[in-house]
């Protein structure tokens, strides 16, 4: 009986010092250094499909480690602590430290300040291209124009005994739909003739006065920066409160467009000195190619102009101070329909920094298309509902960011005849670079 105690004492410290053995030679193969960075290997360290290097990072409060992978997110690897890594692969460099510690994340402190001037780049660009897509297509007064008709449908039968549909504008005012149908041929007809009795040869009229609008608006806006997270090893996050003042001014075909804007930026994490207060100012001529009371659908080209200028609370940044400006133009087309107003935009602007970096894309310019689809429709005849759905591609960045997100956007209102109140959320989404909400209230004035 002894004989067998001892042998089964003897049996299961043999496979307990084969499995330390195993797990070891997995941490040496799942984990290495590669001169400076932690990298972690999860086909080699649980035998999965997955071959590929991943960036990892000690998390010292909580003895584990963790990874990223290609997407962006964090992942934490089960049971791996972080001194059974360092004893399987020593705490960096060509061979393993004889006293082996935790290397710690990098601090603050250490880091390139140039991931600052990164983020700072990218959301002025963002930024630019938001305010731009908002100040076009403002002389349409989409809003204003929707008839408010709603189809209401009878019962679905057979025979003499069916109900009829209705059409409800939306004051209240109701149609029977073959009343609907005569109207509608009605009006047509009567444009018809309209055109043919028109003389062949117009004489010119006297351009009317400038219309002018003023709009107002404020934001907030929430981020993290999950680009360098996955570069530094450090969350990094933000929050920007800005107002805008905007003016109008517009004459027949003809719209000039201007916006004055005024930032406030809170960060923490990496981004804890990277605090900043900006101005901004953005011209946008526009010039209605067509127009649908005359050829049945808007069409308006326009062009962009703008600067801005950064100043960094934290004086110790090799450059407390940044300058960009930017360059761009587009197309703006649109059609209102008795359901509702399609505005169809799309932007192209060119950002440079103007303090002569060579900034994200190494040459110091950094190129961006936004396409943009905005539905807007009256819920009654004075609350204005819009939902928008925007596309954003930039230009030759490095493959270590993501070229492309969206961003969608929905709105909810107020209007007269000479005022609107619009509040809305918006989030960036499909972006392994950044995480981005914000909400919104626009007002605007027609003179």
């Amino acid at each position: 009986m002894k004989m067998r105690r001892g042998l089964l004492c003897g049996f299961i410290v043999l496979l307990f010092l084969c499995s330390v053995n195993a797990v070891a030679q997995n941490y040496s193969a799942g984990f290495q250094w590669n001169g400076s960075q932690l990298q972690f290997n999860p086909g080699a360290f649980a035998g999965s499909s997955d071959t590929n290097w991943y960036s990892a990072f000690f998390n010292t409060s909580e003895d584990t480690v963790y990874f990223i992978d290609s997407n962006g997110d964090e992942w934490t690897i089960s049971g791996a602590t972080i001194s059974a890594v360092v004893d399987a692969i020593g705490s960096g460099g060509s061979s393993p430290s004889p006293s082996p510690s935790p290397s710690p994340s990098p601090s603050p402190d250490s880091i390139d300040w140039s991931s600052i001037y990164l983020g700072r780049e990218l959301s002025s660009s963002t930024n630019s291209n938001r305010e731009v897509m908002g100040l076009v297509g403002e002389g349409r007064e989409a809003t204003y124009n929707i008839p408010g008709w709603q189809y209401k449908g009878g019962s679905c039968c057979k025979g003499s005994c069916c109900s009829q549909g209705t059409w409800v504008r939306s004051d209240g005012y109701t149609l029977s739909e073959s009343a609907y149908e005569r109207m509608q041929k009605e009006e047509a007809e009567a444009e018809r003739a309209k055109e043919e009795q028109a003389a062949p040869y117009n004489a010119p009229v006297e351009i009317g006065t400038w219309r002018l609008h003023f709009g107002l608006s404020s934001s907030y806006d929430e981020y993290r920066y999950k680009s360098l997270r996955r570069l530094t090893g450090l969350d990094a996050y933000g929050r920007l409160w800005s107002t805008t003042a905007r003016v109008h001014a517009i004459k027949e075909r003809l719209v000039l467009s201007t916006s004055l804007s005024y930032e406030e930026y809170w960060g923490s994490g990496l981004m804890d000195r990277a605090d900043y207060s900006s101005l901004s100012l953005e011209f946008v001529p526009q010039y209605y190619l067509l127009r649908q009371d005359v050829e049945f659908i808007d069409l308006a080209a326009f062009l962009s102009i703008g600067g801005e200028h950064t100043w960094f609370d934290d004086s110790r940044l090799e450059d407390d101070q940044l300058d960009f400006w930017h360059y761009g133009a587009g197309l703006g087309a649109g059609r209102t329909f008795w359901f509702g107003d399609f505005w169809f935009t799309y932007l192209y602007q060119c950002h440079n920094n103007a303090d002569g970096d060579d900034g994200v894309t190494g040459d110091g310019e950094l190129g961006t298309h936004r396409l943009g689809l905005t539905y807007t429709t009256l819920l009654t005849k004075q609350i204005p509902f819009q939902a928008s759905i925007y596309y954003n591609h930039y230009s030759q960045l490095p493959k270590e960011l993501d070229s492309d997100d969206f961003e969608g956007a929905v709105r909810v209102g107020w209007q007269s005849e000479n005022w609107s109140l619009l509040l809305g959320y918006r989030q960036l989404f499909d972006s392994s670079d950044i995480r981005n909400w914000g909400v919104d209230c626009k007002f605007t004035y027609l003179w």
